[in-house]
């Protein structure tokens, strides 16, 4: 049986994409869908808030993956003039990459027995 990955966040899937070239079936989340140039997601994508999603939603899944977003960063490190001359929000220290906030709905793991 084919393994099932769960890319939670999935944007244009950087981990789909991984999954998808080890032989694994991907189902991907995302709150819109992605276009760049050509460039789509590669694989069976939902368009739901994550914050509405139910644990049933993955009963078969064998990994969950999740690369929350922050864009505000993202943004930043772009080559245009015009995204580096923005105000930041958030200044860290030099040398130092600004944190990028959990989701709200973020929990800790719980210990694997």
């Amino acid at each position: 049986m084919t393994p099932l990955a769960i890319d939670l966040f999935c944007g244009l899937g950087g981990w789909t994409q991984g999954f998808l070239a080890e032989g694994w079936d991907v189902i991907g989340f995302d709150i819109e869908r992605h276009i760049y140039g050509d460039h789509r997601y590669p694989a069976q994508l939902v368009l739901q808030d994550v914050r509405t999603i139910h644990g049933r939603q993955f009963k078969d899944a064998d990994m969950i993956v999740a690369s929350s977003p922050c864009q505000e960063f993202s943004y930043r490190a772009m080559p245009w003039k015009r995204a580096k001359a923005l105000p930041s929000r958030n200044v860290a220290p030099p040398g130092r990459n600004p944190p990028c906030p959990a989701p709200r709905n973020a929990r800790p793991a719980s210990p694997s027995r």
